[in-house]
């Protein structure tokens, strides 16, 4: 359920962010790593200030919790959505 979950974060997320920042994302699942790959991502995307949607947001959130990500690796998401 999780690797899909991000799978289907990784699809919405290639529609408009850096190429780099999914390929790195899959290549985390792939290897069996997904809580390390989502916090890699939390960390980029809030260095880049990359925008999300509610949508996206809400699937890092709740795939990080599932995995037991950090709230300080969650904690900026909710500042990066640019939609209700």
């Amino acid at each position: 359920m999780v690797n899909e979950e991000l799978r289907r974060l990784a699809a919405m997320l290639s529609q408009h962010a850096p190429a780099n920042l999914v390929e790195e994302l899959l290549v985390y699942i792939d290897a069996d790593e997904a809580k390390v790959g989502l916090e890699q991502l939390c960390d980029t995307l809030s260095d880049e200030e990359e925008p999300l949607s509610a949508e996206e947001a809400a699937v890092i959130r709740r795939v990080g919790n599932a995995l037991g990500v950090t709230r300080a690796s969650l904690r900026d998401i909710d500042e990066l959505v640019v939609d209700g």
